[in-house]
């Protein structure tokens, strides 16, 4: 697959299944689509949510006046959020014209529409000079590239120097050939219905980072915080998947949505077996 076909993929996967974010994550609100970090405080999925920004953006040390590149940026509530509670002034880049509009009106609803700016490109080739940001950020969306060095490459060039890079995304617990087959199938499907080309295990990842440059590089494994926002997922996929498969047979329901659906049911399935991990990686320029 080309990297013109795996961003046709991307967008129609976020143009079909925004609609689910909204209904079952309660997207609309928070304007946030991935995992929650759960922990004694945080119990609730929106309170969880949130707290994943406030951890991650703990880990880089965003204060006021950092300026943030939120690469693969969603519809925007990471950038909001860094915005409103840390000062920090974000540059959003999302290949999906659909979110980046909702993005930018969710900021101008929220009053950060001056700290916030929303661009439609790809994070791999951004619209940005070297040396430009504090910190480049990614959450759950390094895993939608088919090329992950380009985005690595392009992260180093536009931090300043002793820049911060985070990303917090999916990565494979174990090799390919070290999986049943019953593993496979289920990473297969995993990655097809939530529109990721693959995924690096944690080692590969690690190693593409030192590759480029990339210094003090460290990692935590997530496991603990995002269970529940998995488990979330799984039984809400029991409880709807019957009735999106017969919309489907009637043509209410798209294959990209039911698909999406049976990717979340496999998700936590291969979570728990440890076949692929949520993590957190942090490194600087």
């Amino acid at each position: 697959m080309t990297s013109s076909e795996v961003q046709e993929q991307v967008n129609e996967y976020y143009d079909e299944c925004q609609v689910d974010y909204s209904m079952m994550w309660g997207t609309n609100d928070h304007l946030s689509m991935h995992f929650g970090y759960h922990d004694d405080e945080n119990r609730r999925l929106k309170d969880a949510v949130i707290n994943l920004t406030r951890v991650i953006a703990d880990r880089a040390d965003i204060s006021e006046g950092d300026r943030v590149l939120d690469a693969g940026c969603g519809v925007g509530g990471s950038a909001v959020w860094l915005a409103r509670e840390r000062g920090a002034r974000v540059d959003g880049v999302n290949i999906n014209e659909m979110q980046v509009e909702k993005a930018r009106r969710g900021a101008a609803e929220r009053g950060v529409d001056d700290r916030v700016a929303f661009h439609v490109a790809d994070y791999t080739e951004v619209p940005f000079d070297d040396g430009s940001f504090d910190v480049v950020w990614a959450v759950e969306s390094v895993c939608h590239t088919d090329d992950e060095r380009a985005f690595l490459r392009e992260a180093k060039r536009v931090l300043k120097d002793d820049g911060v890079l985070v990303v917090a995304d999916g990565f494979l617990g174990k090799e390919r050939d070290e999986m049943t087959d019953d593993e496979n199938e289920g990473v297969d499907a995993m990655l097809e219905g939530m529109a990721a080309p693959s995924l690096a295990t944690v080692e590969e990842f690690r190693r593409s980072l030192v590759d480029e440059g990339f210094r003090g590089v460290g990692f935590e494994n997530k496991y603990e915080s995002v269970y529940p926002s998995a488990r979330r997922i799984y039984l809400m996929t029991l409880a709807t998947y019957p009735v999106a498969a017969l919309l489907r047979l009637l043509g209410v329901r798209s294959e990209t949505q039911t698909k999406h659906l049976s990717a979340a049911y496999h998700q936590y399935r291969m979570l728990k077996k440890g076949v692929w991990v949520h993590g957190l990686f942090y490194a600087r320029s």
